[in-house]
């Protein structure tokens, strides 16, 4: 939460930054008096799966859980980039052993 006070009566602009995002938002001032803004920035991350020794595990299940809500990959190749929130996540690895 924010609050800018003894702002004098004009048309501003909000801008809000944090690395590669912004958002912008044009207000007037005597206005709305609660502004309302959601800030979605993502990520890519790069996942490689690997074994104990360095080599690269293909067809793995990957889970990645946010706030109850679970998106499910699958690594074709070791290299596979996810779009992710900046947020506290989990990440399950599943892999199919073939022996």
């Amino acid at each position: 939460n924010y609050l800018f006070t003894d702002l004098i009566p004009s048309s501003y602009q909000l801008s809000l930054k944090y690395k590669s995002f912004s958002l912008e938002k044009n207000i007037q001032v005597p206005g709305e008096g609660e502004i309302h803004l959601v800030f979605s920035a993502e990520f890519d991350i790069k996942l490689n799966t690997l074994d104990s020794r360095g080599i690269a595990i293909h067809d793995a299940k990957i889970i990645v859980s946010r706030g109850g809500k679970d998106l499910e990959e699958r690594s074709e190749t070791s290299g596979l980039f996810l779009p992710l929130p900046p947020d506290f996540i989990v990440l399950t690895f599943i892999l199919r052993m073939t022996w």
